[in-house]
């Protein structure tokens, strides 16, 4: 098991392959990548011990979540690194932390809704 994970909701399996590749490439170091698809009722320490390596569902809703020791140098080089042209739609950024590993994925999902559209909202201000 790699010391740098991430967790992913809304993308395929190919956009998985090519975003392990992506963030591997950044922080020079092998990623784990699991799967929170179809497991919006369920908490985030729980799909973190199912740990799913399979099932990734394109979605509308895209959702990055760094696991382990990133240190903030990688992360920053693993969000730079993701494309802006398209290919990938670039997802949500977040990392675990002690508030949101007890939520569902569901309520994880609308918080971080409600950041990105303040952060949008005082950026176009």
């Amino acid at each position: 098991m790699a010391d740098y994970g991430v967790l992913l909701y809304g993308y395929s399996k190919e956009d998985m392959e090519k975003i392990k590749g992506i963030i591997s490439g950044a922080i020079d170091a092998d990623v784990d990548v699991i799967s929170a698809s179809g497991m919006e009722d369920e908490q985030v320490n729980e799909i973190l011990e199912k740990g799913d390596e399979e099932h990734f569902l394109e979605g509308e809703t895209k959702i990055l979540m760094f696991l382990g020791e990133f240190t903030d140098k990688m992360l920053q080089a693993s969000m730079q690194a993701m494309p802006t042209d398209g290919e990938i739609a670039r997802p949500i950024f977040c990392t675990l932390t002690q508030k949101n590993f007890q939520w569902t994925f569901t309520e994880l999902i609308e918080d971080l809704k409600k950041e990105e559209a303040y952060w949008k909202e005082q950026k176009d201000e």
